[in-house]
């Protein structure tokens, strides 16, 4: 219950968004594209990939286990910290209750939907979301860094799939 936003952000960046920009990167290099339009396609990577694992990060939360295929919460009963649920343990009011379900592993439906009330009351899922946006935001901007050809607009295109996808 101790980690951080920094220590969140430097585990998706090796679990995550080091490996998508890798995937970018590596076509870019098999494109012979210039190496400006190769830091443009890894940049672009990396920031799709910090969206991508918030996106999934929320989806654990809010998204519906029929589609997603997974129970909700299922993260937090597995013992990965969120980005939502390490700003939920920050705060004033719910803090402590979290960590204490946390460290006690109570995962009961009432704390469970104590957990879900307070990341939704306080705002703390749209602020997560709001950062997925900005992300994707900062992955389309390395786009005008390339030429404008049929391989931009697919990537365009997938970078407004993640903020809405379901699964």
């Amino acid at each position: 219950t101790n980690l951080t936003e920094v220590d969140y952000f430097t585990y998706i960046h090796k679990k995550t968004a080091f490996f998508l920009s890798a995937c970018c990167l590596a076509g870019a290099q098999v494109c012979e594209m210039p190496l400006d339009q190769q830091r443009c396609v890894s940049s672009f990577g990396l920031q799709l990939g910090y969206a991508f694992q918030l996106t999934d990060d929320l989806l654990d939360l809010i998204g519906d286990p029929q589609e997603t295929g997974k129970p909700v919460l299922q993260d937090l009963t597995e013992g990965y910290l969120t980005l939502p649920v390490i700003r939920l343990l920050r705060h004033p009011v719910h803090g402590q209750r979290t960590a204490s379900i946390i460290k006690q592993r109570d995962f009961s439906e009432e704390n469970m939907t104590f957990i879900k009330n307070a990341l939704d009351k306080e705002g703390i899922l749209s602020s997560v979301q709001q950062k997925a946006h900005d992300q994707i935001m900062r992955a389309k901007e390395n786009l005008w860094g390339l030429p404008n050809i049929p391989a931009r607009m697919l990537l365009a295109r997938l970078v407004g799939y993640i903020l809405q996808r379901k699964s």
